[in-house]
């Protein structure tokens, strides 16, 4: 569930710094995520790295913690750029 959490700040992390988002860009953003997510539900590939994602309480709050950092991502990513162009 640790993976999962630190994936989705990642994930966020990768669409920040690849703003402006252009096409390429977003099949990027995108590819990540569908790759990650054939790694967790395609049996294969979930056996190959150990990894799994059963939906219980604990992957639920992993998802949610998830969630709530690659918003803080976005927001503070939001805030540098506005200082940026402040004092620039």
């Amino acid at each position: 569930s640790a993976t999962v959490t630190l994936f989705l700040v990642a994930l966020s992390v990768l669409a920040v710094a690849a703003r402006p988002l252009n096409v390429l860009r977003l099949m990027i953003v995108v590819g990540m995520l569908v790759i990650f997510a054939a790694v967790l539900y395609v049996p294969l590939l979930s056996k190959f790295f150990a990894l799994a994602l059963p939906w219980d309480a604990t992957s639920a709050v992993a998802v949610l913690v998830g969630l709530i950092g690659g918003v803080c991502v976005v927001v503070v990513g939001r805030i540098v750029d506005r200082w940026r162009k402040a004092h620039s």
